[in-house]
């Protein structure tokens, strides 16, 4: 059970090392997405803006016309009232003709034809101006009506114009706010990659006196893997450490003590040979080796997770001399504090 214990503990870094680059990469995805809308909604306000200023000049247009459509029909109901009373003046006319020559038949005769024939004249133009008035006040509700539609489309549009402001504002603030969280990831991640470089070359300084069969130090995924070989370490199938690899260790902790937030995992690793029994054992007790000699040179011991992993997690083959000495080693792996990052992607 301590076994898969220590194997959980040491997988946890790697998980959530993951969830911050896969939520990183989500960010970033929907801030393009939420850029294309923005510029999507940005021609659309264009487009209203346009259609809006198109339908207020028509409407500005139809009100001259009809304006100038009331002043004529004004002007025709005068000339109207004109007619109407030159029509009552020959009315009145023909009356006191009729009234006059009623005793004379033969003159009164040919009068009365001709003042009928102006009669009719009269009237005839009346009626066609009667016509023309109704035709323009026709025309005029016509007008009237086509600006009522108008102002009604046009406030439909302010309105449609207005909730897609609305929308383009919330869709900026929340833009804004996306690339604000993206600019603190941003930050977070280049002052980590900034400590890491800083925490490799210190260890790197730390341990300039060994060579490279001795140890190795590498940087993947934002970790600072520290890998030293059993010839450093143990003596073989042993798990108490020398003599050298004690000073290597306690070269390693001075450098590691000026950053208290660095997790460190010790993993002990062996080659194929033995049983799968006896090299798990030889693992734990080689990693738990280095991490009694990590606490002794002043590690807290909080900050250190043991693991052993056996022969199941090799770099080299297990088929020749080389690939088995690289398998025996002890790796400790340097891990950065990602509570600044969580939090930022938990907001």
């Amino acid at each position: 059970m301590k076994n898969y214990t220590w194997i959980l503990f040491l997988t946890l870094p790697f998980f959530f090392s993951c969830v911050a680059n896969r939520k990183y990469r989500i960010l970033q995805e929907e801030k393009v997405q939420l850029e294309k809308d923005f510029a999507r909604y940005k021609g659309k306000n264009v487009s209203f803006e346009q259609e809006n200023k198109e339908l207020k000049d028509r409407i500005k247009g139809l009100e001259v016309d009809a304006e100038a459509n009331a002043r004529d029909l004004e002007l025709e109901r005068k000339r109207y009232e004109r007619l109407e009373k030159a029509n009552e003046d020959l009315n009145k006319l023909y009356e006191k003709m009729i009234n006059q020559n009623n005793s004379v038949v033969s003159s009164s005769s040919s009068a009365k034809k001709e003042l009928t024939e102006q009669i009719a004249i009269k009237t005839m133009e009346l009626d066609k101006k009667i016509i023309e008035i109704r035709q323009m006040e026709g025309a005029l509700a016509d007008q009237k009506t086509e600006i009522a539609n108008l102002k009604k489309s046009l406030e439909e549009k302010n309105a449609q114009l207005e909730e897609e402001s609305s929308a383009t504002a919330r869709l900026t603030t929340d833009l804004q706010e996306r690339e604000k969280r993206v600019k603190e990831l941003e930050a977070v991640l280049a002052k980590q990659e900034e400590q890491t470089r800083a925490l490799k070359n210190s260890v790197n300084q730390a341990l300039r006196g060994f060579s490279s069969n001795e140890l190795t130090v590498n940087e993947r995924g934002g970790k600072i893997y520290v890998s030293l070989s059993q010839e450093l370490l143990f003596a073989p199938g042993s798990k108490v450490l020398d003599n050298k690899g004690k000073g290597a260790i306690a070269k390693l902790a001075g450098a590691l003590m000026s950053d208290p937030d660095i997790q460190i995992n010790v993993e002990g690793h062996t080659d194929a040979d033995g049983s799968d029994e006896a090299n798990w054992d030889l693992s734990v007790g080689r990693a738990a080796s280095v991490v009694k000699e990590l606490v002794k040179s002043g590690i807290d011991a909080k900050r250190i997770t043991a693991s052993g992993r056996g022969e199941h997690f090799p770099v080299g083959p297990n088929t020749t001399k080389e690939g088995k000495a690289l398998n025996r080693r002890t790796e400790i792996i340097l891990n950065p504090n990602l509570d600044q990052l969580y939090q930022i992607i938990s907001k």
